[in-house]
């Protein structure tokens, strides 16, 4: 992007509701693993391959010296994390759809006037490869950088992306951003003012991308983007008055545009200060009442590779940079109980400008590790901070294999870099090789130290037997689970079914209880914790062969009933094999909660005819859902007050310089 300055196992996914469907390489973490409060699920087996290697969707390039790291292996960490506990807002990755292969010239090979990534974007294995990698780290859309119909590859890749998103909604959505290259694109070929284009483009873009159920709607209405310059003679008012689709208008920067439904922030590498310039964003923002903001962190920009670039810069901080400003947000006053609307991360992968995160963000630290005698100790080496690392997990695997991991222990980051290996579920007088691995911040690259031999020596024979059922075995829903833990000295026992905490029962050595499943494969685990922190967990894995009918009832509100608002919505779904249930209004999403076979909230709407549908989602990717049609005598705009769970409990204007490329020079 030419830059405006103005500006075998567990499910690993658990976390994002339906995006728990998609199979992605890479571990999320959980609490189940680490206590109460931490992040998404993770798994409790894995391969030093899988550990070690690129889990990412990019692909291999030279190593470039503008801050664009080779893929690796990086911390897939929900990105929500990043900005304030309890966060729902909706993260989006800014997109570029241009590059190439091969590539030609000197010193620095270029196709289609852009570096080198390894990848052709216009391919429909590369687009579905980044599409997964991007929900993998929590990311629930892209905004294009599009520039226009007439540009092959820029166009033939958006087009991708609406098939893939598409094929994976509700959980991914897309948008289109007019850039100023699409609107000189269409003055170029047709000699058409730019308001004449404007209007052109995104008509073509109302006709092509706006039907598509993966569209990004706020309201019932699609939103576009527009990156161009403010000083360019564009009649906002015709271009509204021209177009199709009644769009959201969402313009850099600025709320009070004539025709702004809303705005975005952007990096920028002149600026000194752009944790300063993104709280007076939020500050705009907060004062613009009913217009949608879209917030923004970026790891860093160097432009020295860009073939319009001028050296701007902006420098990583071996990733503190990237966690400063996604800081901002909170820092600007967004909470649990005051939800920033929309995020976007800049940018997914602009190599161009150095700004990518698609093949993870460096924090400049390795880690080694040594034993000496029953105690395992860690040590950070580089020029990094240990604050870009979220947490260290302990993994094992028996000398004899030396490939396949357990992960017995996750340790905060920031305190104690030992272990006592006696307090490990290891069995006695076996050689082990130990790993411990420093987990990234979302998207940060995550390390892996070197492996260290140890034979497991007595210790507190501390351990959970699952009775029932049995491993490897089939049963019918729901399961029958029992188990016990062997010391009599467990302060909680939980039981999790595919990474997702099912079950707590404090102060018991043992438990007895049903667990309702889908059909299909599971992995039961239970675990029991201690007064010292640590816990143990055993896992069976069972084949459920049938459950109960499928269904959903919606209680609240009633068919053709008169409310006011908000208008009290609650609906269950019949046969608790559920993954993810859902609250559309009108038929626009409005509420999501993952793992539940329940939902219920306060949904503020406005006065008139409405309806609302109440979706469940399921592991075989299927859905069903009941609609009820209702009045509301009066209201206010649509809004979510969610009921439960309570917040905080436990349960399952710069200026605008712009270097614009000359016609002709390949875009």
């Amino acid at each position: 992007m030419q830059l405006q300055t103005h500006p075998g196992s567990f499910s690993i996914l658990a976390s994002l509701g339906r995006a728990a469907l998609v199979a992605v390489a890479g571990l999320v973490l959980a609490p189940w693993l680490v206590g109460a409060g931490a992040g998404a699920a993770a798994q409790t087996t894995s391969t030093l391959t899988a550990e070690t290697g690129n889990n990412t969707s990019a692909s291999s390039f030279p190593q470039h010296d503008n801050g664009n790291v080779v893929a690796g292996n990086v911390s897939k960490l929900d990105t929500h994390t990043l900005l304030y506990p309890g966060a729902t807002t909706s993260v989006y990755a800014h997109f570029q759809p241009w590059f190439c292969i091969p590539g030609s010239g000197s010193p620095v090979q270029r196709c289609h006037g852009h570096i080198l990534t390894g990848y052709n974007s216009n391919d429909a294995t590369t687009v579905k490869n980044q599409v997964t990698d991007m929900i993998s780290r929590g990311i629930q859309g892209v905004i294009i950088d599009w520039y226009g119909s007439g540009a092959a590859i820029e166009n033939g890749t958006s087009l991708k992306i609406m098939a893939e998103g598409q094929s994976r909604s509700p959980v991914f959505q897309f948008a289109i951003m007019e850039d100023k290259g699409a609107a000189q694109n269409c003055m170029n070929a047709t000699g058409q003012s730019e308001t004449q284009c404007v209007i052109s483009d995104l008509n073509y873009v109302a006709s092509t991308y706006y039907p598509s159920p993966a569209y990004m709607q706020k309201g019932g209405r699609p939103v576009v983007f527009f990156f161009i310059d403010p000083s360019d003679p564009v009649d906002w008012n015709q271009v509204r008055a021209g177009v199709s689709g009644n769009p959201l208008f969402i313009f850099q920067d600025n709320f009070n545009h004539t025709q702004a439904d809303g705005a975005f922030s952007w990096v920028h590498p002149e600026l000194s200060n752009n944790a300063s310039y993104l709280d007076g964003f939020y500050t705009n923002a907060r004062s613009a009442s009913g217009k949608h903001p879209f917030g923004s962190s970026s790891k860093g920009f160097n432009d020295k590779y860009a073939s319009w670039g001028s050296n701007r810069f902006l420098d990583q901080q071996c990733g503190t940079t990237w966690l400063q400003l996604a800081a901002q947000v909170s820092a600007s006053g967004y909470s649990s109980s005051n939800q920033l609307e929309n995020f976007q991360l800049v940018t997914w992968n602009d190599y161009d400008e150095g700004t990518e995160i698609e093949s993870g963000i460096d924090n400049c630290l390795s880690i080694s590790a040594s034993v000496s005698g029953n105690t395992l100790s860690w040590t950070l080496s580089g020029s990094g901070q240990e604050s870009t690392i979220d947490r260290y997990r302990v993994w094992s695997t028996p000398a004899s294999d030396g490939q396949n991991l357990t992960l017995q222990r996750e340790i905060t980051a920031g305190g104690s870099h030992s272990l006592d290996l006696t307090t490990l579920a290891l069995t006695s007088g076996t050689a082990y090789t130990i790993y411990v691995q420093a987990v990234g911040k979302p998207t940060i690259l995550n390390h892996m130290a070197n492996g260290v031999s140890y034979t497991a020596s007595g210790g507190p024979s501390r351990s959970v037997t699952i009775t029932s059922p049995a491993d490897g075995s089939a049963s019918t829903s729901p399961v029958h689970v029992v188990a016990s833990e062997s010391t009599g000295t467990s302060t909680d026992m939980q039981i999790y079914l595919d990474g997702s905490l099912v079950f707590d029962q404090p102060n018991v050595h043992a438990i007895d209880t049903q667990v309702t499943a889908a059909v299909g494969s599971h992995a039961i685990a239970v675990k029991a914790w201690y007064a010292d922190g640590t816990d143990v967990l055993s896992t069976v894995n069972v084949t459920v062969n049938s459950g109960g009918t499928r269904g959903v009832t919606v209680t609240s509100p009633a068919a053709g009933g008169s409310y006011g608002s908000p208008v009290s919505v609650a609906g269950s779904e019949n046969s608790g094999t559920a993954v993810d249930m859902q609250i559309y209004l009108d038929g626009g999403l409005v509420y999501d909660r993952p793992g539940v076979q329940s939902i219920a909230a306060q949904i503020a709407m406005g006065a008139g005819a409405h309806q609302v549908t109440v979706k469940a989602w399921y592991a075989d990717g299927s859905d069903l859902f009941t609609t009820v049609s209702f009045t509301v005598t009066s209201g206010s705009g649509r809004g979510v007050t969610v009921t439960s769970p309570i917040s905080g409990s436990s349960s399952a204007s710069p200026d605008w310089p712009r270097k614009t490329k000359a016609s002709g020079a390949g875009w």
